[in-house]
């Protein structure tokens, strides 16, 4: 038996001084509600993706691969659910890193693609680092827990 953890991530905008600046936010479920705190400064969008396997066959090639990488606002139900046998093997996290202050000689006219969103172009004087990685999920075939 394992811990059921339910987090949940989101950026707001929050004022420091007279400077808006992007905030990642952690909500966490404890206790029968949800409490939310601060993670990291400067985080500006983020975005994840589902590796899912589409191949239901265990003898078949292709069955345990990642066949598409599909966002979480093109989820269906059933993708979520496993249903039919289709199963999330890995999440593609994409993370975009804004400086908490703007560079007066620094103009950002960089094109960011976070995933399938569409290309962000912020033509403005914050510097920007654009983060990627692949977390494999490696108990997807653990029926019961």
């Amino acid at each position: 038996m394992w811990e059921y953890q339910h987090h949940v991530y989101y950026v707001r905008q929050e004022l420091v001084g007279n400077n808006s600046v992007p905030v990642l936010m952690q909500g966490r479920l404890a206790n029968f509600s949800m409490n939310f705190a601060p993670i990291i400064d400067g985080i500006e969008r983020i975005r994840f993706m589902y590796g899912i396997d589409t191949e239901t066959n265990p003898s078949q090639p292709g069955y345990g691969i990642v066949n598409a990488f599909v966002s979480a606002t093109n989820m269906t139900q059933d993708l979520w659910n496993n249903a039919g046998g289709t199963r999330i093997l890995a999440v593609k996290v994409f993370v975009l890193a804004r400086g908490i202050r703007a560079d007066s000689k620094y103009t950002n006219t960089n094109t960011y693609q976070l995933g399938d969103d569409l290309p962000f172009i912020p033509n403005d004087n914050y510097r920007r680092l654009l983060f990627s990685s692949t977390v494999t999920l490696y108990n997807t075939s653990v029926e019961a827990w």
